[in-house]
């Protein structure tokens, strides 16, 4: 299964009717890193990935399913 984290996060962003600076506080990093994974310039490492998983923007097995498609000099 193909999985691409910048929908999910964007969708959830929206679900919730919060802007990128109110996403980005609650789930402990800064707003331009969020623009970054929304548009897809940014792959979130494991701990950035861990703050998504704990804020509830996406589940472990997103995250697992997504490294199969993250480009190797973005996936740590």
């Amino acid at each position: 299964m193909s999985i691409h984290l910048p929908p999910l996060i964007t969708q959830w962003r929206e679900r919730e009717g919060i802007t990128q600076q109110q996403a980005a506080k609650r789930i402990g990093i800064s707003q331009s890193f969020l623009s970054r994974m929304e548009s897809g310039e940014r792959f979130p490492e494991r701990a950035t990935a861990q703050l998504l998983i704990g804020a509830g923007v996406i589940t472990a097995e997103q995250y697992a399913a997504a490294m199969v498609n993250a480009p190797a000099s973005q996936a740590a």
